[in-house]
């Protein structure tokens, strides 16, 4: 039976609930914004809905959990008059900050009702005390391994798209990271298709580890990561941990055990068909709309300098030429359309080479750091 592994329940030590601080609006609005991205808009533990606000001499901090996934951001600016905590219910307060046309706000806390004031006026927000809200898990020291921010995003975009959605078997679910000596792999796979990246880090204690990790975890960290120099990484027995120089983020991993993807990639061909990027995307969603909804089969022939592409259906006939590279024989390969274009869509290259044996196994497409397989349709489809 599939379990997920939770930040443990535990008691945060009493804290004051009466505090004062002023904050730059849009700062806390986008800290805000983030940490209210993993918090539940409806929980059958209600305290979940609520986000934990901290004020002390350090700065303003905002945590926010679903207990698969937590968030919590330290803002050094700001000026703290009386240190405190208290939760507030998150997406009111979102809306209100969001709503706000002050460049500044002032949040005060007495007995657990929060009042925030602009040069518009105040707001007033009932919380409660922060007692029983889950503790987030520290980091520790030793055993992270550094990547560049923004080489994260890349590498989640490039593979959250081929995770399989709702499968029984839950590994597939997610996006597998593999932590080497001195490279980091995602990899990804519904079983039709696998998508694989690789990015470069830096790993001073030769750390190794693996782990499955949901793709909405992966997709808030990397908007956590986007645009920082670093990226800070450690993977625990049950879960990830991250951080940057103002925000951490605990990730949960998924229980089960990842296909053996490398058995599974095929070795480079010598058999391929090159064409441009960009007009094999706009030939096949042209042709796609006349296929199949149930299969979205298009053929692919491979001819001479061309390639010829078609797709048939109760709905209609479609019958397209584009210009080709081609080494190799002369055959046809049917493909899931959608499936070929989201791995085309994810790459930056303007020419792309396909690589191919035979009909029936998978081809190989590579554009730098980025390698897409996927399985030709059965020619009944």
């Amino acid at each position: 039976m599939h379990r997920r592994r939770f930040i443990g329940i535990l008691k945060n030590p009493a804290q004051v609930t009466s505090m004062n601080f002023s904050v730059d609006k849009q700062e806390f609005s986008a800290a805000l914004s983030l940490v209210c991205s993993v918090i539940p808009e409806r929980s059958i533990r209600l305290i979940l809905q609520n986000l934990l606000l901290k004020a002390e001499s350090d700065g303003i901090t905002l945590v926010g959990t679903d207990l698969e996934a937590g968030v919590r951001i330290t803002l050094p600016g700001g000026r703290v008059e009386s240190p405190g905590a208290v939760l507030l219910p998150a997406a009111r307060l979102n809306s209100v900050v969001k709503g706000s046309l002050a460049n500044e706000l002032r949040i005060s806390v007495e007995n657990e009702l929060a009042e925030i004031t602009t040069r518009q006026g105040r707001f007033q927000i009932p919380g409660q005390a922060d007692t029983d809200y889950p503790v987030f898990p520290e980091m520790g020291a030793g055993g992270a391994v550094f990547i560049h921010g923004d080489d994260f995003v890349d590498a989640v975009q490039k593979t959250a798209f081929a995770t399989a959605k709702g499968d029984t078997r839950y590994a597939l679910n997610g996006i597998y990271l593999d932590i080497g000596e001195d490279g980091l792999e995602f990899v990804s796979s519904d079983t039709n298709r696998l998508s694989h990246v690789r990015k470069s880090l830096r790993n001073p204690e030769k750390t190794a580890g693996n782990g499955i990790l949901i793709p909405r975890g992966m997709a808030i960290l990397a908007k956590m990561a986007a645009g920082r120099d670093v990226l800070q990484l450690k993977m625990g027995a049950n879960d990830l941990l991250a951080k940057t120089e103002n925000a951490d983020m605990v990730i949960h991993r998924v229980e089960g055990v990842f296909p053996r993807y490398r058995e599974v990639i095929p070795p480079p061909s010598d058999f391929s068909f090159t064409v441009n990027r960009e007009e094999l995307i706009a030939t096949l969603q042209n042709a796609g709309a006349v296929s199949s909804p149930e299969f979205q089969t298009v053929k692919l022939a491979l001819a001479g300098d061309h390639l010829n592409v078609t797709a048939k259906s109760d709905f209609g006939e479609a019958n397209l030429n584009l210009d080709a590279e081609l080494k190799g024989p002369e055959l046809e390969l049917r493909f899931n359309y959608v499936y070929l274009n989201e791995g085309l869509k994810n790459m930056r290259a303007e020419k792309i080479a396909v690589q191919y044996t035979n009909e029936k196994d998978p081809v190989r497409i590579e554009d730098g750091d980025f390698l897409y397989v996927l399985m030709p349709m059965d020619r009944r489809n």
